[in-house]
C-alpha cells in the first residue's frame, strides 16, 4: 500500500487467511479477491468510504455490540430499507464495514486476538416488521458480494 496501510485495513496475514476461507483455500480465486481489493482501495483514494447522512437516517443498519468473541455485531433492518436505491444500500453498506474494520484494527494488540483472530464480524438479519414493500435482491445479493469481495 502506498499509504502503509494507514488509512484502512493492512494486506497483513489476517486480511489474505480470511480470503483463503472465502474461497475455500483455492488461492487463484483468493489472489484476485486480494488484487480486486487492493484496486477498490485505489479508487477509493487511499481512505474509508464515508457515509452520507441519509444513511444515517434511514437506520437501516446498526453496529450495537460485539459478542463474546470479539465480533462486531452488524445489525441489519430491512423494514427501513426502501427498494429502489442500490448505491445508497452498496456506500451506507461499505462504509458501515470499513467503521467495523477500524474498530477491529484499534482493538489489535501485539498478540492475536484468541477469540476472534481473523478480524470477523457477526452480521445479524431482523426482518421483525418488514413486509414484501421491503424485500429487495438487489440489496441481499449486494450484501453478499460487499461481505465477500470488500
Amino acid at each position: 500500500w502506498p499509504s502503509g496501510g494507514a488509512l484502512h485495513e493492512p494486506l497483513d496475514d489476517i486480511a489474505l487467511s480470511s480470503r483463503l476461507i472465502a474461497t475455500e483455500l483455492d488461492v487463484s480465486a483468493a489472489s484476485q479477491l486480494v488484487r480486486e481489493y487492493a484496486e477498490f482501495r485505489r479508487t477509493m483514494g487511499g481512505g474509508g468510504v464515508r457515509p452520507t447522512a441519509e444513511w444515517f437516517e434511514c437506520g437501516i443498519v446498526y453496529v450495537p455490540c460485539v459478542d463474546r468473541l470479539g465480533r462486531p455485531v452488524i445489525n441489519i433492518r430491512p423494514r427501513y430499507h426502501k427498494p429502489g436505491n442500490i448505491e445508497l444500500f452498496r456506500l451506507g453498506l461499505r462504509s458501515t464495514l470499513d467503521a467495523v474494520k477500524a474498530h477491529l484494527l484499534h482493538e489489535r494488540t501485539s498478540t492475536f486476538s484468541e477469540t476472534n483472530p481473523l478480524d470477523q464480524y457477526a452480521m445479524v438479519w431482523d426482518f421483525q416488521g418488514a413486509g414484501w414493500s421491503n424485500l429487495d435482491w438487489e440489496a441481499f445479493h449486494c450484501t453478499i458480494h460487499e461481505g465477500a469481495h470488500h
